[in-house]
């Protein structure tokens, strides 16, 4: 045990500064959130009026949650609980594999079974670290509610519901660090299990009985089989389901048991899925830069496209069944043109807005293609390229190559997915392919910002690049998709590139944003790669 607890600590030393910032903005947005609540729909009539609008529009119970009634708390978890179930979910994911499969591709768990450690001594401390680091998120969470106002008892159960579900994926990640080669590949299977996860508690939701009186959801079954739609079913705010709890805790237990069972059985740096063995020759066409860089981010991508689709159907989905939703009830097309913050025809103003997860995809496309530079300099195959006649600035301007066309084949299957969509509901076929393909394209330059961004973290500060990037990219996914709803200063929201995305499928807009957005990205771009090139190799 006092090995356990030496690693315990030491991964939480490691951590320290990025446990900071997760809880840190954990605290800062529930605050904000429990606010928002609070001044937005401070009466209980504002409140019943908000979810009756809600309760028959499939769209709004997808894209925010189950209500639980007009209470404050139950409204300010209906409002954002699922935003925060996903980031404790993702954060459990990320550290889970970043202890786990990420050190022993680094060496350092070689290093530390070396010293008088059992064979599942890692394990167990990465699962209670990562529990440590799950409750400093947890206290986060209930301070921010709490001093936003929201009921002491029901923030404490909201806390620790998430809290849980943080633990179950953490459990997961390490399943997936044991089941995957790379750390890469297992981040990318944890986050698509969280993904499959929302995409579960979607259809739950939508799928549930709300009583039109007391404004509480009936859960679907289907709710039982996502941790995520299970924070929902216990009701924190309201009458608590323990069983939900429970359930929950369950899937800690065996996915916990069958992890310490295969670690028993595992060979160190050995996976269940064994990595593929490389060919003796190279293919003649890797001799370029630009090549090899896109055969790196090969793997990635063909998962990006795939999500890319399933980004625009999702997208094209809420479009549709919004637009339905409004013809039939003048009340939810009022609630669409003062969310969306324009006049016009709702199938319109719809389609275009909803495109915004099509931009934060592509930015998270290319900002993973430039991190993963940054990657290639750290475990020395840049020194080895370098060491040919491919200069620094032929590096990299391949991967920022990559990075960009990684954005825009994101683009493309988003499209793709979203004119099926539109074509299977019956649209003409000018809206499914000309008028969509207008809406996805100009979410280009927004995404652009981001990754040129990116590109100048890694010429700046190359070994604060990742948190940087992510940091400032997840904070302009927050103000975006929930900034009003929290209601968030219109200056601060401002300051995302993705609020400034004209809505290209309404007849009178303003393109103005396009040109100064495309503009700074390839600024930042050009000014990136003349101080690459212009700096050390750094480790």
């Amino acid at each position: 045990m006092s090995a356990v607890r030496i690693l315990v600590a030491g991964a939480l030393r490691r951590d320290r500064w990025q446990l900071a910032i997760w809880a840190g903005g954990v605290l800062v947005a529930s605050l904000v959130s429990a606010i928002s609540t609070t001044t937005t729909y401070g009466s209980h009539a504002e409140r019943v009026s908000a979810l009756e609008l809600v309760i028959d529009n499939p769209a709004f119970l997808i894209s925010r949650g189950m209500p639980q009634g007009p209470e404050s708390g139950a409204f300010l978890f209906f409002q954002m609980g699922m935003v925060f179930a996903v980031l404790f979910a993702a954060h459990g994911v990320l550290f889970a594999v970043r202890h786990g499969r990420a050190e022993e591709e680094a060496g350092a768990t070689e290093l530390l079974r070396a010293a008088v450690t059992s064979h599942v001594s890692g394990l167990v401390a990465n699962l209670l670290a990562g529990a440590t680091a799950q409750l400093v998120l947890a206290i986060g969470l209930f301070a921010g509610f709490v001093l936003g106002g929201a009921p002491v008892a029901g923030s404490a159960w909201a806390a620790l519901a998430l809290a849980l579900v943080g633990v179950g994926f953490e459990a997961v990640g390490l399943l997936c660090g044991q089941l995957m080669p790379t750390s890469r590949a297992a981040i990318a299977l944890g986050l698509g299990i969280v993904a499959l996860a929302y995409l579960v508690r979607a259809a739950a939701d939508a799928l549930s009985q709300v009583d039109p009186v007391t404004l509480q959801a009936q859960a679907h079954w289907i709710a039982w089989l996502s941790p995520l739609s299970l924070a929902e079913v216990m009701n924190p705010f309201g009458e608590v389901r323990l069983g939900a709890l429970a359930v929950l805790a369950g899937v800690i237990t065996v996915a916990v048991a069958v992890s310490l069972r295969v670690e028993a059985g595992r060979q160190f740096g050995a996976s269940l899925i064994p990595q593929r063995r490389g060919r003796t020759h190279g293919d003649p066409s890797l001799r370029t830069p630009f090549r090899l860089a896109l055969r790196l981010q090969r793997g990635t991508l063909l998962g990006l496209l795939a999500a890319g689709m399933a980004v625009g159907a999702f997208a094209a989905a809420l479009a549709l069944l919004g637009s339905d939703a409004a013809r039939s009830d003048p009340a939810i097309a009022g609630t669409i043109r003062t969310t969306v913050g324009e006049d016009g025809p709702i199938y319109d103003l719809l389609l275009g807005y909803v495109m915004l997860f099509v931009a934060e995809a592509a930015a998270v496309a290319g900002t993973l293609a430039v991190l993963r530079a940054r990657r290639e300099e750290t475990s020395g195959n840049t020194e080895v390229v370098r060491g040919t006649p491919v200069g620094s600035l032929r590096w990299m301007t391949s991967h920022v190559g990559v990075a960009f066309l990684s954005a825009l084949a994101v683009v493309a299957t988003s499209w793709f997915g979203a004119a099926i969509v539109y074509l299977a509901w019956g649209a003409h076929w000018t809206v499914a392919l000309g008028t969509v393909l207008a809406a996805v394209l100009a979410q280009l330059p927004a995404a652009a910002v981001y990754i040129g961004l990116a590109c100048l973290w890694f010429a700046l500060v190359p070994r604060w690049a990742a948190p940087i990037s992510w940091t400032v990219l997840l904070i302009g996914v927050f103000f975006a998709e929930f900034g009003g709803r929290a209601n968030v200063p219109d200056w601060l929201v401002a300051t995302t590139p993705f609020t400034h995305t004209p809505l290209v499928t309404l007849a009178e807009t303003s393109m103005a944003a396009l040109p100064w957005m495309s503009f700074l990205a390839i600024a930042c771009t050009t000014l990136a790669t003349v101080l690459y090139t212009r700096r050390d190799l750094t480790p």
